[in-house]
């Protein structure tokens, strides 16, 4: 038997957030979830993955994804990486911030943007990307470190933003990723 399927995938950007160590997958739309670690656990080296995908109908281009990331609360999470793309993606470039609430101006010095991050410091990422052709996939991750013996109460979040261009009408657009609240729940 023959059944016609018809695969159909959300227009314009896509994209995702995952910690495949703890089985979280998320893809776009859904606003945020929560990631709860276990209390007296041991400390975890944990990737977290992400990528962007265009799957508008045309190029797009001045593509920034604008990123928070987990170091920047009262849970104790370390960045042991910077960001690593690995995706083939040459135009990117990538600058961290020692600012939460780091904006895309690269212009702004109040940001504090440097292509030579401090991971001890680093609280915001942004990534330029000059073009997408339509279907390409940009994908990076960063490595963090979660500390043993939590207590409850301790929370982190992280998560991006992408604004770009379509390159056929010069129409300007944002995608959010789901940002992932990474907590130790609520207790005494």
């Amino acid at each position: 038997i023959k059944v016609p399927v018809k695969i159909a995938a959300e227009q314009g950007v896509i994209t995702t957030n995952n910690i495949k160590a703890l089985s979280v997958e998320t893809m776009g739309n859904k606003e945020s979830q929560d990631v709860v670690f276990d209390i007296a656990s041991e400390e975890k080296d944990l990737t977290i993955d992400f990528s962007t995908i265009n799957n508008e109908d045309s190029a797009i281009e001045n593509v920034e994804i604008l990123g928070t990331l987990p170091t920047n609360a009262n849970l104790g999470i370390k960045l042991t990486s910077g960001i690593n793309i690995t995706s083939n993606t040459a135009s990117a470039k990538i600058y961290y911030s020692d600012k939460e609430k780091a904006t895309k101006d690269l212009n702004d010095a109040s940001n504090n943007w440097s292509l030579n991050g401090d991971l001890n410091t680093a609280k915001s990422y942004l990534i330029v990307i000059d073009n997408m052709p339509v279907g390409e996939r940009f994908t990076a991750n960063y490595t963090i470190k979660v500390p043993a013996n939590l207590n409850y109460n301790l929370n982190a979040s992280e998560g991006y933003t992408v604004d770009y261009t379509k390159f056929i009408n010069s129409e300007n657009k944002t995608s959010k990723a789901t940002t992932l609240n990474l907590t130790t729940g609520t207790g005494a």
